[in-house]
């Protein structure tokens, strides 16, 4: 197509905004569910949600969400926060194009420069799509019976399967 105006007119969104606070000054999170993730990709990393309330490694649930040590999201084939998952191209375009980190000179920039991405792999199932569904919901609940500060500010969530998954 060459119709004018068939873009999002991110270039002109950013002069107001490039993502990352709400008006209330919430940390806004974005879910993406995928097969996995390269969380240390130098666009992804800058915006990678991590939980503030988890002690890496001490096989605690420290923050109460039911989810032991995830510090990094959550992988709900393996049931820890390895969020490499099975395959990380994928995931990594689709949360690239959501909050990779913008104006660094390192390569992608997404939609929102300063958004925090939950990042949740493993997701290729019925049983897989609603543990990561429920990831997401309990840190949103959890963010809003503590007040914020607990659990995540999750605004939207992205699912990408297509064909392939058959979904």
């Amino acid at each position: 197509l060459n119709a004018p105006e068939n873009d999002m007119d991110a270039p002109e969104a950013w002069n107001y905004t490039t993502g990352g606070l709400s008006p209330a000054g919430d940390t806004v999170v974005v879910a993406v569910i995928d097969a996995g993730f390269n969380a240390y990709h130098p666009d992804m990393e800058p915006n990678h949600w991590k939980n503030p309330a988890e002690i890496p490694g001490d096989g605690l649930d420290n923050d109460g969400n039911g989810y032991v040590d995830d510090c990094r999201g959550w992988n709900v084939v393996s049931q820890n926060d390895d969020v490499a998952g099975t395959a990380t191209q994928h995931g990594n375009g689709v949360a690239g194009m959501i909050g990779a980190a913008g104006n660094n000179s390192k390569g992608m920039t997404g939609v929102n420069w300063h958004v925090k991405m939950m990042l949740v792999a493993g997701g290729n199932t019925i049983a897989g799509i609603l543990s990561a569904c429920e990831y997401i919901r309990t840190n949103r609940k959890l963010y809003n019976e503590t007040g914020g500060q607990r659990g995540a500010f999750v605004v939207a969530v992205n699912t990408s399967w297509g064909l392939d998954y058959g979904f």
